[in-house]
């Protein structure tokens, strides 16, 4: 789906913009004028730079869910909670969305359906829960567990942020202080030895590391830059995904992080799901989409396999990779009591606990170990300075 930006007139003869969904330009008209604008000019819609995109943050779409939820619940039909929800509305990269959500209701469209038409806004479980919302009547219901159901997303995301963030920091922090040494304080001292015929082997590896660092630090950056920006603007390519699966899967720290975070995602969609009344098969089958790494995604879709054919959920989720032995017998009570969404819920909290928990660790770990790094490599250069100058002087230090 590719988006465009579009100009034009309603029924009114007022102006209209904004943006529309659509699989090409000719479509995206067609769609624009079945809603009943005339479209003066329409044109993709460019990509923020760098290929980061500008569409609706999680935290953009957790906020509307949950203000649309409150003045569902407060008795008002859906299209009047809309409308009270764009005239107040300064976000400019949610608001064209629901303008054009709004615009299909007022054509006879359900909002499930409305909703569908956006897939990089609203996922198949949210737009899954909105049309069982429809169906029982509940669909103030629906919105508040989804309200909370992204919160708790939000906040997970925020966990793991910190997590990669803070230390990555650090890391900024040390490498600047080593740049700083071999920039700043080798080369000022390096007159020191211009006399010298022979030099100590320490010294010369001190200035031949201070060498090559000045001459290549540039090149280095920019492949660095280069690498980063790519795997940013090509994340869904093939062999990106690939890689980034195969990190995420093996190296030991990071895979403990994405274990943590897939599992308390699945059973908190999962818990949303069995809440609102779905089948347990198709609830599965909708969680399994909260699940990033390809591994654990193909055990959950053979268990949801085996869960058709009739086989109980403690055996079939219990068997992936995804539950540990104290999580699986949790499921098995649960399915024994009928309270399974209840202690999906738990195993959801649970792993949220266990993630931040680790966090907690990993950070308190990494500090030190990063500062102690770099003052092992500064105070390695304080040492070779010092030795390099005691064996020109000929001072005992």
């Amino acid at each position: 789906m590719a988006r465009f930006q579009f100009k034009g007139f309603d029924e009114s003869g007022g102006k209209r913009s904004g943006d529309v969904e659509a699989e090409d330009i000719q479509l995206a008209v067609t769609q624009l004028e079945k809603d009943g604008l005339l479209v003066t000019s329409i044109k993709p819609r460019k990509s923020a730079g760098f290929g980061f995109s500008n569409g609706p943050t999680l935290a953009d779409i957790e906020y509307f869910t949950s203000e649309l939820s409150v003045l569902l619940e407060s008795g008002l039909r859906v299209d009047k909670g809309l409308g009270i929800l764009l005239k107040h509305m300064d976000n400019e990269r949610l608001k064209p969305v629901i303008k054009q959500i709004t615009a299909r209701l007022k054509s006879g469209v359900q909002l499930s359906e409305a909703l569908a038409e956006h897939p990089n806004v609203f996922d198949e479980l949210y737009t899954s829960l909105v049309r069982v919302g429809e169906e029982s009547g509940d669909l103030g219901g629906v919105f508040k567990r989804l309200a909370n159901e992204l919160k708790e997303r939000k906040e997970l995301r925020a966990v793991i942020q910190q997590a990669l963030v803070y230390p990555a920091v650090i890391l900024v922090v040390c490498i600047v202080s080593v740049l700083f040494v071999f920039n700043f304080v080798v080369p000022n001292l390096t007159n020191l030895f211009s006399d010298m015929q022979t030099l100590p082997w320490y010294t010369s590896a001190l200035l031949g590391v201070s060498d090559w660092v000045q001459q290549y630090q540039i090149y280095v950056g920019l492949a660095l830059a280069i690498i980063i920006v790519a795997a940013t603007r090509y994340k869904h390519h093939a062999t990106i995904k690939r890689i980034s699966q195969y990190l995420r899967e093996r190296l030991p720290l990071v895979k403990t992080l994405s274990l943590l975070s897939e599992r308390a995602r699945f059973s908190s969609a999962l818990a949303v799901m069995l809440e609102s009344g779905v089948a347990v098969d198709r609830a599965i089958g909708l969680a399994k989409n909260t699940i990033s790494q390809q591994t654990l995604w193909q055990q959950v879709n053979s268990a949801s396999e085996k869960l058709k054919r009739g086989e109980s959920i403690s055996g079939t989720l219990g068997s992936t990779a995804l539950f540990s032995g104290y999580y699986r017998s949790l499921i098995v009570v649960g399915e024994e009591s009928g309270e399974i969404s209840r202690v999906f819920a738990e195993i959801a909290d649970r792993s949220r606990g266990e993630l931040n928990a680790w966090v907690k660790r990993l950070t308190t770990l990494l500090e030190p170990l990063l500062i102690l790094t770099m003052g092992a490599i500064v105070g390695t250069v304080v040492v070779v300075m010092m030795l390099s100058i005691n064996s020109i002087t000929d001072v005992s230090l």
